[in-house]
């Protein structure tokens, strides 16, 4: 019996649709008083989390480099606190409309990237279907036509321009993966 008929193809699991669409969000640290205003997505491969401050700054979360999302993770900070009052729509407390995703590329060096959602409810959705894109050991084992499309993902995302992409920033991704 050849050795491919007992191979099996474990599911990727599905993208939520409402992680696919920008979602408007606060952002703060821990270190500066600015809560800027954000928009938090999933692009559409599942590989990255990009986010967009106000000021146009575009971040990207690669997603097999996190390594938890902590809910209910609030500000320490009162100046912080107060400012997400005013801002707050929602009846629900600060500390349930928090969270908090954790990256790590190695053992040592953590990232921590804070968020808060407008609603308890959409804190919740985002976390809960992140946590599952996250934990799939798929997105750990890609194989090699899938770590090309990553690579070229990320070109993209981190690309000025959305046409034209430059040798610079061909060799500067290269470069950043083999670190």
């Amino acid at each position: 019996m050849p050795r491919s008929e007992y191979k099996t193809k474990i599911p990727v699991p599905p993208i939520a649709k409402h992680l696919l669409e920008w979602k408007r969000m606060m952002k703060w640290d821990e270190d500066s008083l600015a809560t800027p205003s954000c928009e938090i997505r999933v692009e559409e491969n599942g590989f990255f989390v990009e986010y967009i401050t106000q000021d146009m700054e575009g971040n990207v979360i690669d997603v097999a480099s996190i390594v938890d999302i902590r809910k209910d993770k609030s500000p320490k900070d009162l100046k912080t606190v107060e400012s997400f009052k005013i801002v707050g729509d929602s009846d629900d407390a600060i500390s349930e409309r928090c969270f908090q995703i954790v990256t790590a590329d190695n053992f040592i060096k953590e990232t921590y990237y804070n968020f808060m959602a407008f609603s308890k409810k959409d804190c919740d959705k985002f976390v809960d279907d992140l946590l599952i894109i996250c934990n799939h050991f798929i997105n750990t084992n890609l194989s090699q036509m899938d770590i090309v499309r990553k690579m070229h993902k990320r070109i993209l995302l981190s690309s000025k321009d959305d046409k034209h992409v430059s040798i610079k920033e061909i060799l500067r991704a290269v470069v950043s993966t083999q670190s």
